[in-house]
């Protein structure tokens, strides 16, 4: 059997492109608060609630913005960030607040091993 990572390997792509997309425009970026409110925003989803406010700073609030477009496409609520058609089929929310907390968990993981830009690093060279 596959493990989470492997079955959905191309909705955390996906996901961390978004994060990543911001990283290469800001390099100075380091605050993951903005995965930390994401898996709060579409876990309320997913229990059908409504999503908390979102307090952030102009860094994170850019990540939030970011992911959560990525986010709506692959739920099929909107279409790809840029583009007017809807062309995926959507996943289901619960699968997407799981793939948020596979990155959340990978964040510390990869800064314990490579510094404060540890997940930032390793992530970005396996992306386009």
């Amino acid at each position: 059997m596959k493990k989470f990572g492997e079955k959905n390997l191309d909705l955390l792509q996906n996901i961390e492109f978004g994060i990543i997309e911001v990283y290469r425009a800001d390099p100075s970026l380091l605050d993951f608060d903005a995965i930390d409110a994401l898996v709060r925003h579409y876990h309320a989803q997913e229990e059908r609630r409504s999503p908390p406010a979102v307090k952030l700073g102009d860094r994170a609030h850019r990540v939030f913005r970011s992911v959560q477009a990525i986010c709506e496409w692959r739920l099929g609520k909107s279409p790809f960030p840029g583009e007017t058609d809807m062309t995926e089929p959507g996943v289901h929310v619960s699968e997407l607040v799981k793939s948020l907390r596979e990155i959340q968990k990978s964040i510390p993981r990869w800064s314990r091993q490579g510094g404060r830009k540890g997940y930032l690093e390793f992530v970005s060279q396996y992306l386009p």
